[in-house]
């Protein structure tokens, strides 16, 4: 397997060890170990079931870990360890502090239905931030209108197509200023033709060097917008390494064979120029 990471001496913003999550007998996710630098957009690939999502959750504690350790800008993240030795999750607040640092983007959008676009992206900011209600209106103005969506301030998310509402999403994880930002396959809930829409966004935040975690199914997503990827496998990282080493010959069989189920799928499509994505 061909390692992740960065020539740079800076310490990585996220560093996973050993991360295991069990439901009763079943183990989704073993031993994963990865770090991630700033500014890097790095995407998770792999079939379904294979644990993705499940990791993406557990890097905020959506779900507890079973084992291992997670340090988002070198402090533990969920976890406090006692002078013996013991690992004991922290209080809700302290674990509420920690998760204002990860921006999570959820594939079914989760918005508030009875509160405005707007509304849905300073919550945040007023509850956790306890940010005046007057700046955080301002910033959220600001985020909407980065997304595409100023005209769109004073709607409901019943009145938004889904790509609209996936975007007031991304706004609304941005609005909390995280170290990095966790997007759980944020194109699978819509229709082809707003697939784009989205894509373009997180492309330019790409661009402008936001640290990103996306669990996609867009390979050619993955292969031209991402500057790394991991391949899940049964709960197991097969295989991490740049686009160019995923998507070529020189990857794992297991990786090889994936990618080749893909191609076959989608055999007329072409891999997309970085300009047509960002």
């Amino acid at each position: 397997m061909q390692s992740g990471g960065s020539e740079t001496a800076a310490p990585p913003v996220l560093s996973v060890r050993n991360l295991r999550k069990t439901f009763g007998d079943l183990e989704v996710l073993k031993r994963a170990s990865f770090d991630i630098y700033q500014k890097e957009v790095v995407g998770i690939i792999g079939a379904s079931g294979s644990g993705k999502s499940t990791l993406l959750r557990c890097l905020n504690l959506l779900e507890t870990p079973t084992d291992g350790t997670i340090d988002l800008q070198g402090e533990r993240f969920g976890f406090r360890q006692r002078s013996e030795g013991e690992m004991t999750l922290l209080s809700a607040s302290e674990i509420a502090r920690q998760r204002a640092k990860t921006g999570m983007v959820f594939q079914s959008f989760n918005l508030w239905p009875h509160r405005s676009v707007l509304e849905n992206v300073i919550e945040g900011l007023i509850i956790v931030k306890r940010i005046p209600r007057p700046e955080a209106q301002e910033i959220g103005v600001r985020l909407l209108e980065k997304v595409g969506l100023k005209d769109k301030i004073d709607s409901y998310p019943a009145r938004l197509s889904g790509g609209q509402q996936q975007r007031v999403g991304i706004a609304r994880a941005l609005a909390m200023d995280p170290a990095i930002l966790l997007l759980d396959e944020p194109t699978s809930a819509l229709d082809p033709e707003l697939v784009g829409e989205v894509l373009n966004v997180i492309g330019e935040l790409a661009e402008e060097g936001m640290t990103m975690i996306i669990v996609t199914h867009e390979m050619r997503f993955a292969h031209e917008a991402c500057d790394r990827v991991i391949f899940l496998h049964e709960g197991l990282i097969a295989d991490d390494g740049p686009p160019s080493y995923i998507f070529g010959p020189c990857a794992s069989e297991r990786t090889q064979a994936f990618v080749a189920r893909y191609v076959s799928r989608h055999a007329g499509d072409s891999m997309p120029r970085k300009s047509e994505i960002r």
